[in-house]
């Protein structure tokens, strides 16, 4: 593979305020670099930003990614960069002969690009190629694909979920897109009974494979704050710390705001709930972790919900209670989750910032990505599905799971370095 061509990543970015989607960037950036050092990796994402952007994996190693390819999806169709306009262009470069259709398709910087990669990965943010955040962010999503595809490019799906499919213009999407991609990645089985399911017999090009979530390889760096050294203190001083990560997202009721995932408890109950009990038990402190933080999306927002949480806590309680609200990064945090004893977490992301250390974390779930995600690492009991569990049942299971850590900790021991092993596997075989 030539070291000149380099590779396009969609789906992952540093700039949506959710620390998951930054850590899948960071961490498929890393996995890149420790096989092609030398290799230019630059990003599609729906923004042209000229800032050089810098991906860490310690406090001595940056990587400078390469100029961004900015394909809009706005108004502004008459625009070389505008997603309908460079479907267009594709489209017609395929009906023209091959001498002319390479310098067609050179005449447009994007299109250029996208023709000039050795290969172009896709993640879809780890869990949004599916309908179950709404059909257009699927749609949009999608025809990033198909400029893919139709420039004849080999799209690798990276390791993410896939589906549910609830309508059929969403079925239709899925199936036109897996049974073209040179290689599929599912992060969970459920996805790949998906894939099957919806394919039925339908020709694909390449037999989907399962591979963790890329997040299990990303490092953690020390951040330099003063949060960071009386968590330390703390930790010296033999406290227990216990993480809780909480979901603007569920605490604001989804994005209808009217309990859109369908959750059998009363989630901002259960938030204080756990709380009250880890308090009541003796020896802990509980540290409040937002790992969604999107500027101009409060319904998202993590801390947000983290400080209404905190505020509403007794100032006896609150002297036991930490909500990190420095401006941390991916890896910064991932650090920080690593200094508790026990985690529990909305966000799946920030839950396997926990397992991948190691440290026995709940997945208090909403979506059916939790369960095939631990699973792929042993852990597939300490997924509580909102859906299905009411308050009192899940205080229950998480003050048991807290009980039996020791057992969690030798299984992950075992199973989180041969998860990491075979995600860096995958990106050794892209050409």
């Amino acid at each position: 593979m030539s070291n000149e061509s380099g590779f396009i990543l969609i789906g992952a970015s540093l700039d949506t305020g959710n620390l998951g989607v930054s850590a899948l960037l960071t961490s498929i950036v890393q996995c890149l670099h420790s096989v092609y050092p030398d290799i230019s990796i630059r990003l599609l994402e729906g923004i042209h930003n000229p800032v050089e952007q810098q991906v860490r994996f310690s406090d001595e190693q940056l990587v400078t990614l390469g100029n961004r390819v900015g394909v809009r999806s706005n108004k502004t169709l008459w625009r070389p960069n505008h997603i309908v306009h460079l479907l267009v262009r594709v489209i017609i470069a395929r009906l023209l002969p091959p001498k002319l259709r390479l310098r067609w398709l050179n005449k447009n910087p994007y299109t250029k690009a996208v023709v000039s990669a050795s290969a172009v990965m896709d993640i879809t943010g780890g869990d949004s190629f599916s309908d179950i955040y709404g059909i257009r962010r699927l749609f949009f999503s999608c025809l990033n694909k198909f400029f893919i595809l139709l420039s004849g490019i080999d799209l690798v799906l990276l390791p993410q979920t896939y589906g549910p499919f609830n309508g059929f213009l969403s079925k239709v999407l899925a199936r036109t897109i897996l049974a073209r991609a040179a290689k599929i990645y599912s992060r969970d089985l459920q996805s790949l009974e998906q894939i099957r399911n919806l394919m039925g017999n339908k020709k694909m090009r390449t037999t989907p494979q399962l591979c963790p979530d890329v997040a299990f390889v990303l490092n953690g760096i020390r951040p330099k704050t003063e949060q960071i050294n009386k968590i330390e203190k703390m930790k010296a001083e033999g406290q227990t710390l216990i993480g809780l990560n909480i979901s603007g997202l569920l605490y604001n009721g989804g994005y209808t705001r009217n309990n859109m995932f369908g959750l059998q408890c009363d989630y901002p109950s259960v938030i204080k709930k756990i709380i009250f009990k880890f308090i009541a038990l003796g020896n802990y402190y509980i540290l409040l972790v937002p790992h969604v933080i999107p500027p101009k999306m409060p319904v998202e927002n993590d801390l947000d919900a983290c400080r209404s949480v905190y505020q509403d806590l007794s100032a006896e309680v609150q002297n036991k209670v930490l909500v990190l609200d420095g401006d941390y990064d991916q890896n910064e945090i991932k650090y920080l989750i690593g200094r508790c004893d026990f985690f529990m977490g909305a966000r799946m992301h920030a839950t396997i910032a926990a397992l991948s250390q190691c440290i026995p974390a709940v997945g208090m779930a909403y979506s059916k990505k939790f369960f095939g995600v631990y699973e792929t690492v042993g852990m597939s009991d300490y997924v509580l599905d909102m859906r299905n569990l009411n308050e009192s049942e899940i205080i229950e299971r998480i003050e048991e799971l807290c009980q039996n850590k020791a057992k969690a900790i030798a299984i992950l021991k075992n199973t989180i370095p041969a998860a990491q092993q075979k995600v860096f596997s995958i990106f050794e075989n892209l050409h």
